[in-house]
């Protein structure tokens, strides 16, 4: 093990943790960034995020942006988050459905109800239900359908739709949480679980009533952060039409809107209650991200073919416990960046309103 440590790598190599919890079935990985090492680069100087010095326990990360941001990218390749429970609604949605093929589960239905007046095709939906047993057929009316919840389609937009708001009203993310935090209150710090929470941030609620519960939990407020994936929202659009869960253009702009609305909002406020750990924004997407590549220029993949990451492009707000930073270039470039990546929308028109009349006035600088 020193040997490999005198080779100067990261401590943590795209999750792979080198020392005590050194891990076997991690060793190609490691090879792979050894790799990379040997093509030709003086030193492997991966960047990558961390928190609380990769603390092991009572860590908690927000990772926010709107939909087909590339946070699931981010997470796996710029964030230190290896050991840490993911809570994504997306694969609830998958786990709903599996569930539902099975014997013991394959008899639930959902009834939606559609607005009359909306103009859409398919229809606004106004409502849905979650029943055991399929309803009577004369439940149906002209507004109103019932769906197998196992035959809903992830690549249909109406049909992931109808899975979100089935979640919703189910209430299994609010339940799951309270279920993993009450199994390890008053067991002390050191077992309380690493979680990234992936949301959309479209409001600040997505936190806020998240953070009471984490708190009452034991976990500490300078162990709580927040990451921005900010993509450029035409990219996003494009990630979004070959991911495996499809959504409608219409929760793509709202999601992304809401979330620069809400991080504006951070921003001039200087926080959110309760969260005192590290406040960081990435810039996503392919072009703001550089790849390790061989003497030759060929870009250097793992052994499941993915390319290594070398770095990417990310502003510090805060410090983890500590103040925000006070520098006017990190401040000048997250706002030239979301001028470049957010729709300049009825929604947005005011935050850009702002940001334009602070850039006109600022020497800009890249950080």
């Amino acid at each position: 093990m020193e040997r490999i440590k005198q080779l100067n790598l990261h401590e943590t190599i795209r999750g792979v943790t080198i020392g005590e919890e050194f891990q076997e079935n991690n060793f190609t990985d490691l090879l792979d960034a050894i790799v990379g090492k040997m093509n030709g680069d003086d030193s492997l100087d991966e960047k990558i995020i961390f928190f609380n010095n990769r603390a092991r326990y009572g860590q908690v990360v927000f990772l926010a942006g709107g939909a087909g941001s590339g946070k699931g990218f981010a997470s796996k390749n710029f964030l230190d988050v290896a050991n840490y429970k993911i809570r994504d609604v997306d694969e609830y949605k998958l786990a709903f459905q599996a569930l539902s093929k099975m014997e013991r589960y394959n008899n639930y239905h959902v009834i939606v109800s559609r607005d009359p007046s909306s103009k859409d095709n398919p229809k606004e939906i106004s409502g849905v239900q979650v029943t055991k047993n399929k309803p009577r057929l004369d439940y149906v009316g002209s507004n109103t359908e019932v769906y197998l919840l196992g035959d809903l389609v992830l690549k249909n937009q109406d049909h992931v739709g109808i899975l979100h708001l089935a979640i919703k009203e189910l209430g299994i993310k609010n339940k799951t949480l309270d279920a993993l935090l009450s199994q390890r209150a008053g067991r002390g710090k050191n077992q309380l679980p690493n979680i990234v929470f992936d949301i959309t941030l479209k409001d600040l609620d997505d936190i806020a009533e998240v953070v009471p519960k984490l708190i009452d939990a034991g976990y500490d407020s300078d162990s709580i952060h927040l990451v921005w994936v900010l993509s450029d929202f035409a990219v996003a659009v494009e990630q979004n039409r070959n991911r495996e869960r499809v959504v409608s253009s219409e929760i793509m702009l709202k999601t992304h809107v809401g979330a620069a609305n809400t991080m504006y909002g951070i921003v001039r406020s200087r926080g959110v209650a309760g969260l005192n750990g590290g406040i960081y924004v990435i810039l996503g997407g392919k072009d703001h991200t550089v790849f390790w590549t061989d003497p030759d220029g060929n870009v250097i993949t793992n052994t499941k073919g993915e390319k290594l990451v070398k770095g990417f492009k990310s502003v510090t707000l805060k410090h983890e416990g500590g103040s925000w930073v006070g520098e006017d270039r990190v401040q000048q470039q997250l706002y030239r960046w979301m001028i470049e990546s957010i729709p300049n929308s009825p929604k947005t028109a005011g935050m850009w309103a702002e940001i334009s009349k602070y850039l006109e006035n600022s020497d800009i600088q890249e950080v």
